[in-house]
């Protein structure tokens, strides 16, 4: 039912296709065709890697699968983890690298942030 007006109208337009998707009355029975036409059409995947495009045909989406459980072996972070730094500590070296941020800013551009 779905793939009708594609096998009858090989030269559809977008504009024909939408008026058709807006025409469209949603029964539980078209719902069901729908699922199963994009559960089982092929997709043109393409991958971008360093090395060029790589092209492929998928002929239907992979069958989903759970990854397996693994227990997580590492040990929680509480507050004294940080060692014995205080807050004011922290922000004081936070301030400093500020600090040496804008002073190298401005003597490799000569111009000041603003």
């Amino acid at each position: 039912m779905l793939n009708i007006i594609f096998v009858l109208n090989r030269n559809i337009t977008n504009n024909d296709l939408e008026q058709w998707m807006m025409n469209l009355t949603w029964t539980s029975q078209l719902a069901a065709e729908w699922q199963q036409f994009y559960d089982t059409a092929q997709r043109d995947v393409t991958i971008y890697r360093g090395n060029g495009i790589e092209s492929k045909i998928l002929p239907t989406l992979p069958k989903y699968k759970d990854l397996n459980i693994e227990l997580c072996s590492k040990k929680t972070m509480n507050n004294n983890s940080l060692g014995n730094q205080s807050n004011a500590s922290i922000i004081f070296e936070n301030k400093f690298l500020l600090l040496v941020f804008v002073i190298f800013v401005v003597l490799s551009t000569g111009k000041w942030i603003v």
